[in-house]
């Protein structure tokens, strides 16, 4: 895991998909308290095109540190403003409460 620190996020989705541990790792900033924002990286993988143009910067994040927390993993992240991290926490959040209300799709 050491060997992904300095990497880019949207370099390394994948990576961290494939970890053991990554069903509960999070993505955390390195200025914040990890309890206030935190991403899941399969939440990331879901972005469209248009998603990972918007996301860029946050994708472009450098991951500083990997550590283990009681639930997981967390990789603490810098290079992006933590308003970015939240912006994309809230519209993560509104576009699981649109597909809920849309029901099954086909």
């Amino acid at each position: 895991m050491d060997d992904i620190t300095g990497e880019r996020i949207g370099s390394i989705l994948l990576q961290l998909a494939e970890l053991e541990e990554s069903e509960d790792a999070v993505l955390v900033h390195e200025k914040e308290d990890s309890e206030s924002v935190v991403i899941c990286p399969a939440d990331l993988l879901k972005l469209t095109d248009t998603g990972r143009e918007i996301y860029s910067d946050l994708l472009n994040a450098q991951v500083k540190e990997i550590r283990s927390a009681d639930y997981g993993l967390e990789v603490v992240i810098g290079g992006v403003e933590p308003e970015k991290m939240k912006r994309f926490c809230e519209d993560y959040a509104a576009f699981q409460e649109a597909e809920e209300l849309m029901g099954p799709t086909m």
